[in-house]
């Protein structure tokens, strides 16, 4: 018979003592293990409902059934998302953070697998920070190490944004290490966003890698008010060797019946200039007149290309929220 230690917090979210409240119902277990025979070590994330939960306890939180992720993804290329940060061992773990006056500060322990499963014992840590300065001013970001896992990964981030009506602006870095072959990889973003009208936005980004020398600038134009939501973009790539366009266009518009009844259609379009482009058309019609039930009938739901010969699929649904 296997020998084994687990050590669980387990957390029924029907009630709790001491002022611990959940952050929503659900029935989720967070357990570290440790298998005697065989040596393997690990946390492990279970829960019944796809929702994460935690235990607070006034301005302290330990999440219980939430995956930890170390992905930094605050300066992601505009169109490729290259090159976001991943740390090897993120399967499962937890994170202790408090958070007051505007200051959020966490830290994460994670395993690359669960502990049965965690065959070389490997974890990695993390923490992170985030902080309003007055009213428009945020700083926040983050590391984490594999500290005992055969990769040795180092990654962090860091982003200062600002947002005050109607201009918004921020800058945000990635940084990642890998020593194993020894890469060092940066990103960072520059996005400047104005609001011109109510429903009419502008924003313009710019981005680089040292990783590939890649360069991308992109400015988008988007108007949405009820019914009509329409939009406009163009970015260029990598400028320095190779450059590449992107033009993207779409419209929708939505018709109501009746109060529950709604027409919606909208149509995507999309080119790098070296060929016919993308077009993308959907369709539906939503009846909302049952109550807790949404009936729906839906066209190309799936994002296929007709310009490509691809003419998606039409999809009846019934969904009954209780």
């Amino acid at each position: 018979m296997k020998k084994l230690i687990v050590l669980l917090l387990t957390f029924a979210l029907v009630g709790a003592a001491f002022a611990q409240t959940p952050t929503l119902s659900a029935s989720s277990t967070l357990s570290w293990g440790w298998d005697l025979d065989t040596g393997y070590t690990g946390f492990a994330n279970t829960n019944k409902a796809t929702i994460s939960a935690k235990i607070t306890y006034g301005m302290w939180a330990l999440s219980v059934s939430s995956k930890q992720s170390f992905d930094f993804a605050d300066a992601d290329a505009l169109y490729t998302g290259d090159v976001a940060v991943t740390i090897d061992a993120d399967k499962a773990g937890t994170s202790l953070s408090y958070t007051a006056n505007g200051l959020s500060v966490g830290v994460t322990a994670a395993s690359k697998a669960d502990w049965t499963a965690n065959t070389a014992n490997e974890y990695a840590l993390g923490a992170n920070a985030s902080y309003k300065v007055g009213d428009a001013i945020t700083v926040s970001g983050g590391v984490a190490y594999d500290a005992f896992d055969a990769t040795k990964q180092l990654g962090g981030t860091a982003s200062v944004a600002y947002s005050a009506a109607p201009l918004t602006v921020s800058v945000a870095t990635d940084l990642f290490y890998d020593p194993t072959p020894k890469t060092f990889d940066a990103d960072a973003l520059l996005t400047v966003g104005y609001a011109v009208m109510e429903g009419l936005d502008a924003e313009a980004d710019a981005y680089y890698s040292t990783g590939d020398d890649d360069v991308e600038v992109k400015v988008a134009v988007d108007y949405a008010v009820d019914p009509i939501e329409a939009g406009v973009s163009f970015g260029i790539a990598d400028p320095i060797t190779a450059i590449a366009y992107d033009l993207g266009i779409y419209a929708g518009y939505t018709y109501a019946i009746d109060a529950a009844t709604k027409f919606y259609v909208y149509a995507e379009y999309t080119s790098d200039f070296t060929g016919k482009g993308s077009l993308v058309p959907k369709v539906s019609l939503t009846n909302t007149s049952v109550t807790n039930t949404t009936l729906k009938l839906e066209y190309n739901p799936d994002d296929a290309d007709v310009l490509a010969g691809n003419y998606g699929k039409i999809i009846a649904s019934a969904k009954i929220s209780l």
